[in-house]
């Protein structure tokens, strides 16, 4: 459960894009335009496609969510549920070692 002192899915979104950006990352913020469930960033970092769900610290991804991100991860990509920027650096070392992981 996100307790209220957790920052709002905008800041982790805020601080993880600066993240990518350090990285050399090139993403996407996804659109109401793509299928439901879609992740919040889907992203190209070394090579690989690499997809985060943003969340508050405390939440998890829904139903939907968590399956568009196992067909991510069933197609050869990464999927990651992501709540801070440590998580975002953690999921791009995990990306630059090869383990294909959903977290």
């Amino acid at each position: 459960m996100a307790t209220r002192d957790a920052p709002l899915e905008s800041t982790v979104k805020r601080n993880v894009e600066k993240v990518l950006k350090q990285a050399g990352a090139y993403f996407i913020k996804a659109t109401s335009d793509q299928a439901a469930g879609t992740p919040d960033l889907l992203i190209c970092y070394r090579g690989c496609f690499v997809a985060m769900e943003l969340k508050r610290p405390g939440l998890g991804p829904t139903k939907l969510q968590a399956y568009r991100m196992a067909e991510i991860v069933e197609a050869g990509g990464y999927a990651f549920c992501i709540h801070s920027a440590e998580e975002a650096k953690y999921a791009l070392s995990v990306v630059d070692i090869g383990e294909g992981v959903t977290q």
